[in-house]
């Protein structure tokens, strides 16, 4: 049993004023007496009245202090654990994060946390509902506001764990919602080994209840792996991290495409991490792999709780041509901005060309294909496949261009991962373009609402454009502009098929094929294919659920290759598979309890019930006790003396 209210104890104090009523004298009005027989009962009464004299025996004493104890129980409230929850409605949050494929409960957290539900479906009060929310990437209504027992059991045997951390957000969210419909109250019963991030965590219109899965913090993994090419080889930086709290051992082995590499024992203390960095690795090999594996590897004896973050991968493609036609901003004759020039020719792996006008002064569009097309002023017309960059952008069939207008104020520069090095603090822009984005465009840089510097996609095409002319600004003198350019040619035409930096479980990864490729395939770990339909502009695949190795097959008229990109689990959140006692919600922290004292049956109305029924005993004794020191004779016999007894406070 607990109390709701705990405070509200101190309310038994008041027993102490009840107490030294009892033991006070009590004062007497002086009056004569006709008879000395009576003396001796004079007497008595006030030995009984006698100041701070020794409590005795008594009946109202006894049951005025049964009255406050009740009540005073009753204001804190105590409740006994049951299965069932009070309201009518019962949400339950299934976490479906990396770490609750931990084994440090059998068969798994996942499976322990499912049998928790199971159990709360099958102690389901009459006249309840239950929602049932898969908390993964993105939360998923298994079951929504219903009362039938078997559909929720179906529903929960369709759970699946995920391999990524989780968005809690929004499930709070999505259970805020139903928890604000529910007309008799809610609870919100939260199945996790915890990992809740405190900052973003809304507070809930429900009673929260915490059920904690997990016993172990046995976790030695890989958090992080990168690979670099040289210019005749590569170069590998891997760490492992120990998020237990006792020493650990292991052996640590490289692969390159099957073959071992290196194989070294390693040992780190509690909540330690390791670095290696291995130099001179082939430049031609394609698959690293590193894993951690038992000293004395057994079947039956996994390394650690979480073999999730035991095994990592690198992939090392070599990088693919790319070709960029810059087109002239002046005809006759035809000239070219320098500036862009030496940008494009600053760039790896990126070959620029320039479109020549004819002799009439005009731009005929290529008939060949090219990864990007730069476009500087005058619109060169129906241009074939391919990305664009534009600058001082005249009219064109993408976007509505307007007259220029100075620019006077402040320079905003918007968070983004192509403006994260971009400094805009020394640069002056005289005047820009009027222009209007296209729909769901991003502005990267504006000024006083006017972009400076967007990007879109139009037609299957991405687009990035710069608003202003360079020669009316101080942009190419600045150290902002190599790094501008750099980051858009990058988002254009990326060096690289597959822009797998940086990649999480769960998350899209964004793949760029060449204009000749009509097909793409992507084939999971587990062997599920994905055949797909890419545009000029590429497409983002999504289904990343799984770890390992992706293979990418692009199908064409004249080519038939192969590419490969990796998911790894590096999350330190879900690496850190110590379960947490509770959990962040709002401003509070909530405990956790047993899945068999997920709710609380409240004995408050008993008390007062019972408190009341004192105070009717009590009333009825006063109202019996004789009044007077000589007791009513009984009929024919002798008058009994009254009885020795303490009077009660005031009497």
């Amino acid at each position: 049993m607990s109390f709701i209210q705990p405070g509200a104890l101190l309310l038994g104090l008041l027993a102490i004023p009840i107490l030294l009523l009892y033991m006070l004298r009590m004062r007497r009005k002086e009056q004569q007496v006709p008879s000395i027989l009576l003396w001796s009962m004079l007497l008595r009464d006030r030995r009984a009245n006698t100041p701070w004299q020794r409590l005795r025996r008594n009946l109202l004493l006894l049951l005025q202090l049964l009255i406050l104890t009740s009540l005073v129980l009753a204001m804190a409230r105590p409740a006994l654990p049951v299965a069932t929850v009070p309201g009518n409605s019962l949400i339950v949050l299934l976490d479906a994060s990396a770490s609750m494929q931990a084994v440090d409960v059998k068969p798994s957290r996942f499976e322990h946390a499912r049998q928790a539900v199971e159990e709360l479906i099958a102690n389901l009060a009459p006249g309840t509902s239950m929602s049932l929310v898969l908390v993964g990437d993105e939360p998923q209504v298994l079951a929504a506001a219903t009362m039938d027992k078997a559909q929720l059991r179906a529903s929960l045997a369709l759970a699946r764990p995920g391999v990524g951390p989780v968005d809690w957000t929004s499930a709070l969210a999505l259970a805020a919602g139903a928890a604000a419909q529910a007309s008799d109250g809610a609870t919100v019963v939260i199945v996790s080994d915890g990992g809740l991030d405190a900052t973003s965590l809304p507070s809930l219109p429900a009673q929260i209840r915490y059920l904690p899965v997990g016993e172990s913090d046995d976790n030695l993994a890989i958090s992080a792996m990168a690979l670099q090419q040289t210019a005749r080889s590569a170069e590998l930086f891997l760490q492992v991290h120990n998020y237990a709290a006792e020493e650990r051992q292991a052996v640590l082995t490289l692969n390159i495409d099957g073959s071992l590499i290196q194989a070294e024992r390693i040992t780190l203390a509690g909540d330690e991490s390791l670095d290696r960095v291995w130099n001179e690795l082939p430049i031609n090999g394609q698959v690293f792999r590193a894993q951690l594996v038992g000293v004395d590897p057994s079947p039956d004896k996994p390394l650690d709780a979480l073999p999730l973050d035991d095994v990592a991968y690198a992939i090392q493609r070599p990088p693919r041509e790319r070709r960029a036609l810059l087109f002239p901003y002046e005809l006759e004759p035809p000239r070219y901005n320098l500036f862009i020039e030496k940008a494009l020719l600053a760039l790896d792996d990126l070959t620029s060309y320039r479109a020549i006008p004819s002799n009439e002064g005009k731009i005929t569009p290529p008939g060949e294909s090219f990864e990007l097309f730069v476009v500087d002023g005058i619109w060169p017309g129906t241009l074939p496949p391919g990305q664009l960059l534009m600058i001082n952008p005249s009219d064109n069939p993408l976007f509505s261009v307007g007259g220029v207008r100075a620019i006077a104020g402040p320079v905003q520069v918007a968070e983004h991962p192509l403006t994260r090095y971009v400094d805009w603090q020394n640069v002056q822009i005289a005047q820009a373009k009027i222009t209007e984005p296209p729909p769901d465009s991003q502005v990267l840089v504006e000024a006083e609402g006017l972009p400076l510097v967007f990007i879109s996609k139009v037609n299957g095409r991405r687009i990035a454009v710069v608003t202003f002319d360079l020669h009316d600004s101080d942009l190419p003198l600045q150290i902002a502009f190599p790094i501008l350019f750099a980051e858009l040619v990058r988002y254009l035409a990326p060096a690289q098929a597959v822009d797998d930096t940086g990649l999480q479980p769960g998350r899209l990864v964004n793949i760029s094929p060449g204009s000749e490729v009509t097909q793409v395939t992507v084939t999971s770990p587990s062997g599920r294919a994905y055949p797909l339909d890419p545009s000029s502009a590429g497409f983002s695949f999504t289904h990343t659920d799984e770890l390992g190795l992706y293979q990418v097959q692009y199908s064409g008229t004249s080519v038939q290759e192969k590419d490969l990109f990796a998911v790894n689990l590096f999350e330190p959140a879900e690496a850190s598979i110590r379960p947490a006692e509770g959990v962040p919600i709002g401003s509070s922290v909530v405990r956790g309890v047993p899945s068999r004292e997920v709710g609380q049956r409240e004995l408050w109305p008993w008390l007062v019930l019972a408190a009341l029924l004192t105070l009717l005993i009590e009333w009825w004794v006063d109202h019996q006790r004789p009044i007077g020191l000589n007791p009513r004779p009984r009929p024919g016999g002798r008058a009994r003396p009254a009885r020795d007894r303490t009077s009660a406070p005031g009497g």
